[in-house]
């Protein structure tokens, strides 16, 4: 079990696609309806995301789970087509359960690359709040066995 969070906000939250539509707002894009909201900039919640029609995104289907950095995205307008796998990709899960940020990812094995693309996320909030704030994803993990293994990434402003 992974789960994400910051400050016990959620960090990652799972959605599943129930619709897929072309976008003509300000800057394009596909729009994927979800099942449910996401919380965009200024507190206005609408029930789906935008992202740019390319690869992968222009792949996705109905029915395809989207794990979603909910932590980043309500910093931008609701309009903005996102373009980075790393604030929306598709997930795939053999157990989502879309009101918890707890995430069972079947057999994925956690590596190096996982972690660094943690460290970085958190690196770049603390970049994005000037250094003000210090920010830690827990995660657990179960071995082979079923024991559960727990660390812990941090990240804040470094003393100059």
């Amino acid at each position: 079990m992974i789960t994400e969070t910051i400050n016990n906000k959620a960090f990652k939250k799972t959605f599943r696609i129930t619709s897929k539509s072309k976008y003509s707002g300000k800057w394009g894009g596909i729009c994927f309806g979800l099942d449910g909201f996401v919380s965009y900039k200024d507190g206005i919640q609408k029930p789906y995301i935008v992202c740019v029609d390319r690869l992968p995104w222009n792949d996705y289907q109905v029915g395809d789970n989207l794990e979603i950095n909910v932590y980043t995205v309500n910093c931008f307008e609701y309009e903005f087509p996102f373009d980075d796998t790393y604030l929306v990709r598709k997930f795939s899960s053999a157990m989502v359960d879309s009101s918890s940020t707890d995430m069972i990812i079947g057999s994925t094995t956690i590596t190096r690359e996982h972690g660094l693309a943690i460290a970085r996320g958190l690196d770049s909030y603390v970049e994005q709040s000037g250094g003000r704030n210090e920010y830690t994803a827990h995660i657990e993990v179960q071995d082979n066995q079923g024991r559960p293994i727990k660390f812990s990434l941090s990240s804040k402003r470094a003393n100059n």
